[in-house]
């Protein structure tokens, strides 16, 4: 498995992100892009289950939703790792087109 594939797997497993960002960010595109579309998703889980962790008082419906949500999170960590480890340079579905336009930066 070459280099750059096998970090843009890893990258989806938090903190390995940081590797691929900082250290092969001059010489491996590939694993760059998977580091931040794996950083975003981890922003973006943080930030979303935190203010869904509020849904929780809510008796019942507020827990089931909160499981829906992190079912959603783990179906696109699960849509990362699979485009990584098959080769395919393609956006998270649903989020990640915002992610590169936020993080196109780093």
């Amino acid at each position: 498995m070459e280099d750059g594939k096998l970090w843009a797997i890893l990258s989806y497993i938090f903190p390995l992100w940081l590797v691929p960002l900082w250290v092969l960010k001059p010489r491996n595109d590939y694993a760059v892009f998977h580091a931040r579309q794996a950083l975003g998703l981890t922003i973006l889980a943080i930030i979303v289950l935190f203010v869904a962790g509020f849904l929780t008082w809510i008796p019942i419906v507020g827990w089931f939703v909160v499981q829906a949500i992190r079912l959603a999170f783990l179906v696109l960590w699960i849509f990362g790792i699979i485009h990584a480890a098959t080769d395919k340079r393609e956006v998270l579905p649903v989020v990640g087109h915002e992610i590169e336009k936020i993080l196109k930066n780093i």
